[in-house]
């Protein structure tokens, strides 16, 4: 009653003498949110959303984990989630003809997701969400990025361009969780650690688990890179790679294609396609016992550190920190009686990545299985 009680005063008091509100119909309310300029219209609608609406959980409401509501399905039901909000929202926005984007957040630090929506305001850009606030920025590409870093992870960012024009999101939606699996270090070397790399290797990354597929932020890829005998340049390379997260209206995967460049100390790749970028890597200590890398994916805008560590002989220990991500794990090496260059390495991970390597001086090949199951093999000569 209260809340009906709120909506009736807020609409009264922004409708004209020459305009009769249907408060049960979404085409007058937002008539009655019209503003003398956008602003205020943006501003009139969050105000009218954060007194009116709650938060709903779709499993509390459907049955399902996840559920995508109509603008009309949420204007009459008055509570949904996160993404719900943000399509009511552009369904108002578009009545008073301002432009908006509905954009789908994923996390590779957090099991979770969110969506928000993207509208120019004042002189720059703004980010509207179930916090019912106005979120101002710059650029449009700091409204996007802004909620991920604020909450200390790497955002991924899908523009769902579509999902106005579907009239029925209950069919479109599957049923299934929005929850990203699989960790920041899962991929190639080649698009982790360049300098790793020694010589002509070969790296192939399959995803094996088909019921988590389309959860996986980081799938298919492949690489080779051959060595260069050059004081300058020593191993030139491609690979390609696809990248993905669930979201509804999103049938395909981000395909990439990367140009690697090896000197000593150093690393450059060059990226195209759906995601474009330089990504320099450093090797900054290389000993016996200590080895250090960074990345600076598309010049310091991610960074990842990798350290090896070799306390004694016949143990091996990582440590990898992508973007707030820390990645460790523990490797024995068992070497060969008749050739201790020889030896089996065998470790695993606190991400659940079990890894076997067989290396010598000259070859190297190692296989490592994580969660969900993916399938990882590196053959180095």
């Amino acid at each position: 009653m209260f809340m009906l009680i709120a909506a009736s005063n807020l609409l009264a008091q922004w409708s004209t003498p020459y305009h009769s509100i249907n408060e049960n119909d979404l085409g007058d309310v937002a008539k009655a949110l019209r503003g003398s300029t956008n602003e205020k219209t943006i501003t009139r609608m969050v105000t009218y959303m954060g007194s009116n609406y709650g938060y709903a959980y779709d499993l509390d409401q459907f049955g399902v984990n996840d559920y995508w509501e109509s603008a009309e399905e949420m204007f009459r039901r008055k509570k949904g989630d996160c993404e719900d909000s943000a399509i009511l929202m552009a369904d108002i926005l578009k009545k008073n003809g301002i432009v908006s984007e509905l954009w789908y957040l994923a996390s590779e630090k957090y099991p979770s997701a969110h969506a928000v929506l993207t509208t120019q305001y004042k002189d720059g850009w703004a980010y509207l969400d179930n916090s019912y606030k106005v979120h101002p920025y710059q650029t449009k590409k700091e409204a996007v990025m802004a909620y991920w870093s604020g909450q200390g992870g790497t955002g991924l960012y899908g523009l769902l361009s579509n999902i106005m024009d579907k009239p029925n999101t209950s069919e479109m939606v599957p049923a299934m969780p929005v929850k990203i699996v699989g960790t920041a270090s899962e991929r190639l070397k080649m698009h982790s650690h360049l300098t790793e790399l020694q010589g002509n290797e070969i790296e192939i990354m399959l995803p094996l688990d088909k019921e988590k597929y389309s959860q996986l932020v980081h799938k298919e890829a492949v690489g080779f890179l051959a060595k260069v005998n050059s004081r300058v340049l020593k191993g030139i390379g491609f690979s390609y790679s696809e990248h993905g997260w669930y979201s509804p209206s999103r049938e395909y995967n981000d395909k990439m294609y990367s140009f690697h460049f090896l000197f000593p100390y150093i690393g450059a790749s060059f990226n195209t396609g759906d995601y474009q970028g330089i990504d320099i890597d450093v090797n900054p200590i290389s000993s016996k016992w200590v080895k250090a890398y960074v990345n600076m994916r598309n010049f310091g805008q991610i960074w990842d550190y990798k350290m090896v560590l070799t306390p004694i002989k016949y143990v091996e220990g990582q440590a990898e920190l992508n973007d707030k991500n820390l990645n460790y794990g523990f490797y024995l090496k068992l070497p060969d009686e008749s050739d201790p260059n020889v030896f089996l390495k065998v470790g695993v991970t606190n991400k659940k990545t079990f890894r076997i390597m067989l290396s010598s001086p000259q070859k190297e090949f190692q296989i490592s299985f994580s969660r969900p199951i993916t399938l990882s093999m590196a053959y180095r000569w």
